[in-house]
């Protein structure tokens, strides 16, 4: 039986690349809880008080906390609106456009009611947690993952 890659419809074998993209996830959550056990942020943490800038938004989009984009209960939908998961090439996507599609975007759902895998709502906690040690995410996973774990990156 072959199996066919769900993006490129290509058959796949053992040499198969897949894109990382919500695996990466993981380390966001571990991150989190890491910040969430040290009392750098707490589950009332709001995302909008960590961006690096200012913009008018409604009273509901300002009330999403990093614990609702780790929960995913955030309201976000699954990616920005100008991003389709089938052919999603973030290589050229910004944090400029991150932060831009954050503030354009409608929310699905009230911020706390409904559970919604969000990979936009992950990519905002990620910069969310960047933004509070000035550390790029990398540096994060390197400093509070793998090199406690004595891992090689």
């Amino acid at each position: 039986t072959t199996i066919f890659h769900s993006l490129t419809n290509l058959p796949t074998s053992s040499t198969t690349i897949y894109p990382i993209g919500c695996l990466s996830s993981i380390f966001i959550y571990i991150l989190f809880n890491i910040f969430l056990a040290t009392g750098s942020v707490t589950h009332d943490t709001n995302l909008i008080d960590l961006l690096p800038f200012e913009y008018s938004i409604s009273e509901k989009k300002a009330s999403i906390t990093l614990f609702q984009l780790a929960t995913h209960s955030s309201g976000l939908p699954f990616l920005p609106s100008r991003l389709k998961w089938e052919v999603a090439d973030l290589s050229s996507y910004s944090l400029n456009d991150l932060f831009t599609d954050f503030f354009s975007t409608d929310l699905q759902s009230e911020p706390g009611t409904e559970y919604s895998y969000s990979v936009f709502g992950s990519a905002l906690l990620s910069h969310a947690l960047s933004a509070i040690t000035e550390q790029s995410y990398e540096e994060l996973i390197h400093s509070h993952i793998l090199q406690p774990l004595q891992l090689k990156s």
